[in-house]
Order: structure tokens, then sequence, then C-alpha cells
């Protein structure tokens, strides 16, 4: 039983709790990024998103989809109050159709060099080599 009253299997290990309590914050937060991996953000998603044509609908949706942080921001945008659809869009496909493989592809695209320029993937101008 916990604390809380009701019985858990993610309890942790005295072992463990020890370990969290001696540890520093800053060495918990990068543990625990580290062990997330890299940014879900993928670059070749970018590249797909320059080769397709603008109303190339199929080959938009596929590069989308294949990064996880464009599709989180397609769905945020086509569900947001500014679109008023009363139902929730959950499928990349569904969204391009109501937004337009134009407006897609400039959405993901224009997020995507936004995540380049902020995680420096692509150099900032004044950036000295």
């Amino acid at each position: 039983m916990s604390e809380l009253g009701a019985a858990t299997s993610d309890t942790p290990s005295p072992k463990l709790r020890a370990a969290v309590k001696a540890a520093e914050p800053a060495d918990l937060i990068h543990s625990t990024l580290k062990k997330l991996g890299p940014t879900t953000y993928n670059p070749g998603s970018l590249v797909a998103l320059l080769g397709s044509e603008p109303r190339d609908t199929g080959a938009i949706v596929a590069a989308i989809k294949i990064c996880p942080s464009l599709t989180s921001k397609l769905l945020g945008v086509i569900n947001s109050a500014a679109f008023g659809i009363s139902r929730k869009i959950d499928s990349v496909e569904r969204a391009t159709v109501l937004l337009g493989p134009a407006r897609s592809r400039s959405l993901a695209m224009a997020y995507g060099l936004r995540t380049c320029m902020k995680t420096h993937i692509i150099p900032a101008p004044n950036d000295e080599a």
C-alpha cells in the first residue's frame, strides 16, 4: 500500500529514493533529458517538405508524419479556437484536408525552420565560424 492508501506497482525502491534525494536538481534534469534522447524534431521531414509539390497531399502528409513535433503543431493549429471546428481532429490526413495542402505545407515548413534555427541545426547569420 502506498502512502495514499492505494496499492501501486510504480513505487520507487528505497535505494532509488535515496539516489534521487542525493542528486542535485540540475543533475536529475540532465539525466532525464539524456534518457529521453534527442529532440523529437526530424530535419529529414523539412527536406521532404521542401521537395514536395505544394498541392501533393500524400507527400505533405508523409513528410509531416515523419516528425512528431510537426504532427503535434499541425494538430494543435487545426484544433485551436481559430478554426472553430466542433470535433477534435486527430489525424494528419484530416488536418491537411481541412487546412489545405499548401497551408499545411507552409505551416510545417515555417515551424520546422524555426525549430532548426532555435536548436542551431542551421547556424544563425551572425554566428561566426
